[in-house]
Protein backbone atom coordinates (compact mmCIF):
# COMPACT_ATOMS: atom_id res chain seq x y z
CA UNK A 1 0.00 0.00 0.00
CA UNK A 2 1.54 3.58 -1.37
CA UNK A 3 1.22 6.03 1.98
CA UNK A 4 -1.61 8.24 2.52
CA UNK A 5 -1.42 11.62 0.86
CA UNK A 6 -0.72 14.95 3.36
CA UNK A 7 -1.22 18.60 1.84
CA UNK A 8 -0.48 21.20 3.78
CA UNK A 9 -3.84 22.92 2.63
CA UNK A 10 -6.60 23.03 5.36
CA UNK A 11 -9.95 23.52 3.30
CA UNK A 12 -11.55 23.80 0.15
CA UNK A 13 -11.13 26.86 -0.19
CA UNK A 14 -7.45 26.31 -0.24
CA UNK A 15 -7.82 23.47 -3.26
CA UNK A 16 -7.03 24.12 -6.88
CA UNK A 17 -8.48 21.33 -9.22
CA UNK A 18 -8.13 21.13 -13.52
CA UNK A 19 -10.21 19.41 -15.21
CA UNK A 20 -10.23 18.15 -19.04
CA UNK A 21 -13.03 17.79 -21.47
CA UNK A 22 -14.98 20.15 -18.32
CA UNK A 23 -17.59 21.57 -21.01
CA UNK A 24 -19.49 18.55 -21.30
CA UNK A 25 -20.65 15.11 -19.61
CA UNK A 26 -18.94 13.34 -16.90
CA UNK A 27 -16.23 16.48 -17.12
CA UNK A 28 -18.89 19.13 -16.82
CA UNK A 29 -20.49 17.38 -13.65
CA UNK A 30 -17.16 16.75 -12.15
CA UNK A 31 -16.08 20.72 -12.35
CA UNK A 32 -19.84 21.18 -10.92
CA UNK A 33 -19.24 19.16 -8.33
CA UNK A 34 -16.46 20.27 -7.15
CA UNK A 35 -17.41 24.27 -7.71
CA UNK A 36 -19.85 22.98 -5.21
CA UNK A 37 -18.11 21.58 -2.69
CA UNK A 38 -15.68 25.13 -2.79
CA UNK A 39 -12.85 23.96 -4.89
CA UNK A 40 -11.42 26.41 -7.45
CA UNK A 41 -12.11 24.69 -10.32
CA UNK A 42 -9.91 25.29 -14.08
CA UNK A 43 -11.96 23.58 -16.75
CA UNK A 44 -10.66 22.77 -19.77
CA UNK A 45 -12.38 22.38 -23.65
CA UNK A 46 -11.55 22.59 -27.10
CA UNK A 47 -14.63 24.85 -28.15
CA UNK A 48 -15.04 28.52 -27.56
CA UNK A 49 -19.20 28.35 -27.99
CA UNK A 50 -18.81 25.27 -25.34
CA UNK A 51 -16.77 26.57 -23.00
CA UNK A 52 -19.64 29.65 -22.70
CA UNK A 53 -22.23 27.35 -22.62
CA UNK A 54 -20.96 25.98 -19.92
CA UNK A 55 -20.17 28.59 -17.94
CA UNK A 56 -23.26 29.73 -17.54
CA UNK A 57 -24.25 26.58 -15.74
CA UNK A 58 -22.31 27.71 -13.01
CA UNK A 59 -24.42 29.24 -10.56
CA UNK A 60 -21.37 30.45 -7.84
CA UNK A 61 -17.56 29.49 -7.01
CA UNK A 62 -14.21 30.34 -8.34
CA UNK A 63 -14.49 28.85 -11.92
CA UNK A 64 -12.45 29.82 -15.26
CA UNK A 65 -11.63 27.62 -18.44
CA UNK A 66 -8.82 27.45 -20.48
CA UNK A 67 -8.62 26.89 -24.59
CA UNK A 68 -6.76 23.52 -26.32
CA UNK A 69 -7.50 20.95 -28.19
CA UNK A 70 -5.59 17.96 -26.82
CA UNK A 71 -4.94 16.06 -29.34
CA UNK A 72 -2.13 18.03 -29.99
CA UNK A 73 1.15 18.35 -28.35
CA UNK A 74 2.19 21.99 -28.87
CA UNK A 75 -1.58 22.93 -27.16
CA UNK A 76 -1.14 20.64 -24.17
CA UNK A 77 2.13 22.52 -23.16
CA UNK A 78 1.02 25.68 -24.19
CA UNK A 79 -1.91 24.90 -21.89
CA UNK A 80 0.15 23.88 -19.25
CA UNK A 81 2.36 27.09 -19.19
CA UNK A 82 -0.97 29.02 -18.88
CA UNK A 83 -2.39 26.97 -15.66
CA UNK A 84 1.42 27.78 -14.30
CA UNK A 85 0.97 31.32 -14.62
CA UNK A 86 -2.68 31.85 -13.50
CA UNK A 87 -1.79 29.39 -10.32
CA UNK A 88 1.57 32.03 -10.01
CA UNK A 89 3.21 29.91 -7.32
CA UNK A 90 0.31 28.00 -5.86
CA UNK A 91 -0.04 24.29 -5.80
CA UNK A 92 -2.75 21.90 -7.48
CA UNK A 93 -4.27 19.85 -5.82
CA UNK A 94 -5.96 17.77 -8.25
CA UNK A 95 -5.36 17.22 -12.29
CA UNK A 96 -8.27 15.11 -13.83
CA UNK A 97 -7.36 13.59 -16.62
CA UNK A 98 -11.20 13.59 -17.69
CA UNK A 99 -11.08 14.18 -21.24
CA UNK A 100 -11.79 11.45 -24.11
CA UNK A 101 -11.92 10.45 -27.63
CA UNK A 102 -13.80 7.69 -30.00
CA UNK A 103 -12.81 7.68 -33.38
CA UNK A 104 -14.78 4.78 -35.90
CA UNK A 105 -11.98 5.56 -38.28
CA UNK A 106 -8.59 5.79 -38.11
CA UNK A 107 -7.57 9.59 -37.84
CA UNK A 108 -4.53 11.47 -36.99
CA UNK A 109 -3.73 14.10 -35.09
CA UNK A 110 -0.89 17.41 -36.33
CA UNK A 111 1.97 15.53 -35.01
CA UNK A 112 0.74 12.20 -36.76
CA UNK A 113 -0.33 10.29 -33.88
CA UNK A 114 -3.69 8.41 -34.11
CA UNK A 115 -6.54 10.68 -32.27
CA UNK A 116 -7.41 8.16 -29.79
CA UNK A 117 -3.91 7.36 -28.47
CA UNK A 118 -3.42 11.25 -29.00
CA UNK A 119 -6.25 12.50 -26.44
CA UNK A 120 -6.78 9.69 -24.21
CA UNK A 121 -3.02 8.65 -23.36
CA UNK A 122 -0.17 11.00 -24.53
CA UNK A 123 -2.26 14.42 -23.41
CA UNK A 124 -2.55 12.85 -20.05
CA UNK A 125 0.79 12.01 -19.73
CA UNK A 126 2.37 14.69 -21.00
CA UNK A 127 -0.21 17.39 -18.95
CA UNK A 128 0.38 15.13 -15.63
CA UNK A 129 4.82 15.75 -16.56
CA UNK A 130 4.16 19.18 -17.05
CA UNK A 131 2.53 20.33 -14.33
CA UNK A 132 3.86 17.56 -11.63
CA UNK A 133 5.53 20.26 -9.71
CA UNK A 134 2.73 22.16 -8.93
CA UNK A 135 0.72 18.85 -8.07
CA UNK A 136 3.51 18.01 -5.63
CA UNK A 137 3.78 21.73 -4.17
CA UNK A 138 0.17 20.47 -2.87
CA UNK A 139 0.28 16.85 -1.99
CA UNK A 140 -1.82 16.57 -4.84
CA UNK A 141 -3.20 13.77 -7.01
CA UNK A 142 -3.40 12.65 -10.60
CA UNK A 143 -6.97 11.01 -11.60
CA UNK A 144 -7.06 9.03 -15.36
CA UNK A 145 -10.11 7.98 -16.74
CA UNK A 146 -10.44 4.63 -17.21
CA UNK A 147 -13.10 2.15 -18.03
CA UNK A 148 -13.93 -1.90 -17.49
CA UNK A 149 -13.00 -2.35 -21.30
CA UNK A 150 -9.87 -2.59 -20.04
CA UNK A 151 -10.61 -5.87 -18.75
CA UNK A 152 -9.95 -8.75 -21.34
CA UNK A 153 -7.77 -6.51 -23.48
CA UNK A 154 -4.23 -7.72 -24.92
CA UNK A 155 -2.21 -4.65 -26.29
CA UNK A 156 -0.50 -4.90 -30.06
CA UNK A 157 2.72 -4.09 -28.71
CA UNK A 158 4.39 -3.78 -32.78
CA UNK A 159 1.59 -1.72 -33.60
CA UNK A 160 0.33 0.37 -30.42
CA UNK A 161 -1.55 2.76 -32.78
CA UNK A 162 -2.99 0.01 -34.92
CA UNK A 163 -1.68 1.87 -38.09
CA UNK A 164 -1.94 -1.40 -40.07
CA UNK A 165 -5.37 -2.40 -38.70
CA UNK A 166 -7.23 -0.18 -37.34
CA UNK A 167 -10.16 -1.04 -34.96
CA UNK A 168 -11.90 1.49 -33.06
CA UNK A 169 -12.84 -0.29 -30.19
CA UNK A 170 -9.64 -2.40 -29.65
CA UNK A 171 -7.87 1.43 -30.05
CA UNK A 172 -10.24 2.50 -27.02
CA UNK A 173 -10.23 -0.51 -24.70
CA UNK A 174 -5.99 -0.23 -25.34
CA UNK A 175 -5.91 3.32 -24.21
CA UNK A 176 -8.17 2.96 -21.41
CA UNK A 177 -5.81 -0.19 -20.30
CA UNK A 178 -2.86 2.03 -20.61
CA UNK A 179 -4.83 5.04 -18.19
CA UNK A 180 -4.09 2.26 -15.47
CA UNK A 181 -0.85 1.35 -16.03
CA UNK A 182 0.65 4.78 -16.35
CA UNK A 183 -0.98 5.59 -12.67
CA UNK A 184 0.63 3.08 -11.49
CA UNK A 185 3.92 3.63 -13.05
CA UNK A 186 4.06 7.02 -12.08
CA UNK A 187 3.33 5.82 -8.39
CA UNK A 188 6.32 3.82 -8.77
CA UNK A 189 8.68 6.47 -10.36
CA UNK A 190 7.42 9.58 -8.52
CA UNK A 191 6.79 10.92 -4.94
CA UNK A 192 4.82 13.53 -3.60
CA UNK A 193 1.73 12.88 -6.04
CA UNK A 194 -0.67 9.90 -6.07
CA UNK A 195 -2.19 8.75 -9.54
CA UNK A 196 -5.38 7.07 -9.61
CA UNK A 197 -7.36 5.31 -12.70
CA UNK A 198 -11.23 6.43 -12.36
CA UNK A 199 -14.01 3.97 -13.95
CA UNK A 200 -17.44 6.09 -14.31
CA UNK A 201 -18.99 2.71 -15.43
CA UNK A 202 -21.19 3.17 -18.27
CA UNK A 203 -22.76 6.58 -18.68
CA UNK A 204 -25.05 8.12 -21.30
CA UNK A 205 -22.49 10.76 -22.77
CA UNK A 206 -21.99 12.03 -26.09
CA UNK A 207 -18.27 10.66 -26.40
CA UNK A 208 -19.26 7.72 -28.96
CA UNK A 209 -21.63 10.16 -31.32
CA UNK A 210 -18.97 12.71 -31.72
CA UNK A 211 -16.19 11.26 -34.51
CA UNK A 212 -17.65 8.37 -35.56
CA UNK A 213 -20.02 7.26 -38.41
CA UNK A 214 -22.04 4.43 -39.44
CA UNK A 215 -22.47 1.18 -37.59
CA UNK A 216 -20.39 2.98 -34.74
CA UNK A 217 -22.51 5.77 -34.16
CA UNK A 218 -25.82 3.54 -34.43
CA UNK A 219 -24.71 0.94 -31.61
CA UNK A 220 -22.78 3.73 -29.09
CA UNK A 221 -26.67 5.82 -29.18
CA UNK A 222 -28.60 2.52 -28.22
CA UNK A 223 -26.00 1.58 -26.08
CA UNK A 224 -25.83 4.76 -24.19
CA UNK A 225 -29.53 4.29 -22.92
CA UNK A 226 -28.54 1.87 -20.60
CA UNK A 227 -26.02 4.42 -18.97
CA UNK A 228 -25.88 6.12 -15.83
CA UNK A 229 -26.72 10.14 -15.72
CA UNK A 230 -23.16 12.05 -16.28
CA UNK A 231 -23.63 13.29 -12.88
CA UNK A 232 -23.33 9.89 -11.12
CA UNK A 233 -20.52 9.36 -13.76
CA UNK A 234 -18.53 12.03 -12.24
CA UNK A 235 -18.74 10.95 -8.45
CA UNK A 236 -15.45 8.48 -8.33
CA UNK A 237 -13.24 10.86 -9.68
CA UNK A 238 -15.08 13.80 -7.71
CA UNK A 239 -14.18 11.13 -4.51
CA UNK A 240 -10.90 10.89 -5.12
CA UNK A 241 -10.35 14.49 -5.84
CA UNK A 242 -11.89 15.68 -2.93
CA UNK A 243 -11.31 13.13 -0.06
CA UNK A 244 -8.24 14.16 1.77
CA UNK A 245 -6.75 10.92 1.73
CA UNK A 246 -7.97 7.91 -0.41
CA UNK A 247 -5.02 5.80 0.51
CA UNK A 248 -5.44 2.19 -0.95
CA UNK A 249 -5.70 0.58 -4.51
CA UNK A 250 -4.97 2.53 -7.88
CA UNK A 251 -8.28 2.06 -10.16
CA UNK A 252 -11.19 3.05 -8.21
CA UNK A 253 -14.82 2.46 -9.48
CA UNK A 254 -18.08 3.60 -7.17
CA UNK A 255 -15.86 5.56 -5.15
CA UNK A 256 -13.98 2.24 -3.44
CA UNK A 257 -10.43 0.02 -4.72
CA UNK A 258 -11.58 -2.51 -7.05
CA UNK A 259 -9.15 -5.45 -8.66
CA UNK A 260 -8.15 -4.17 -12.06
CA UNK A 261 -7.28 -6.43 -14.90
CA UNK A 262 -4.56 -8.75 -14.84
CA UNK A 263 -2.52 -7.01 -17.82
CA UNK A 264 -2.81 -3.47 -15.83
CA UNK A 265 -0.66 -4.83 -13.07
CA UNK A 266 1.83 -6.14 -15.06
CA UNK A 267 5.29 -3.85 -14.23
CA UNK A 268 6.98 -4.83 -17.80
CA UNK A 269 3.59 -3.32 -19.40
CA UNK A 270 3.67 -0.25 -16.89
CA UNK A 271 7.25 0.39 -18.25
CA UNK A 272 7.00 -0.20 -21.67
CA UNK A 273 3.89 2.32 -21.86
CA UNK A 274 5.58 4.92 -19.91
CA UNK A 275 8.72 4.64 -22.54
CA UNK A 276 6.72 4.98 -25.59
CA UNK A 277 5.31 8.09 -24.29
CA UNK A 278 8.08 9.40 -22.97
CA UNK A 279 9.95 8.91 -26.94
CA UNK A 280 6.23 10.07 -28.36
CA UNK A 281 6.61 13.64 -26.16
CA UNK A 282 9.74 13.62 -26.21
CA UNK A 283 10.02 13.89 -22.15
CA UNK A 284 12.81 12.79 -20.25
CA UNK A 285 11.17 9.60 -18.48
CA UNK A 286 12.96 10.49 -15.11
CA UNK A 287 12.24 13.98 -15.16
CA UNK A 288 8.59 15.39 -14.88
CA UNK A 289 8.31 18.43 -16.65
CA UNK A 290 10.74 18.68 -18.92
CA UNK A 291 11.73 17.52 -22.36
CA UNK A 292 10.98 19.64 -25.85
CA UNK A 293 8.78 19.16 -28.90
CA UNK A 294 7.25 15.68 -29.73
CA UNK A 295 10.20 13.32 -32.02
CA UNK A 296 7.44 12.14 -34.12
CA UNK A 297 8.60 8.61 -33.52
CA UNK A 298 6.10 5.70 -32.25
Amino acid sequence: MLPCLRGDYVGADDRTVLITGATSGIGLQTARALAGKGFTVMGVGRSKERIEAALGLFNDGDVRYFLADLSSQRQVRRLAEEVKQHLDGRGLHALINNAGAFYSYYALSDEGVEMQFAVNVAAPYLLSHLLYEDLKKAGGRIIMLSSASHFRTLVRWKDIQLSRRYRQLKAYKQTKLFAVLLAREFNRRFQGVRAFAADPGLVNTEIGLKDTRGAARLIWNYRRRRGTEAAAGARTPVFLAAETEPCEGVYWKDCRPKKAARNAMRDDYSQRIWEYCARLCAVGPETPGGGGGNDGSG
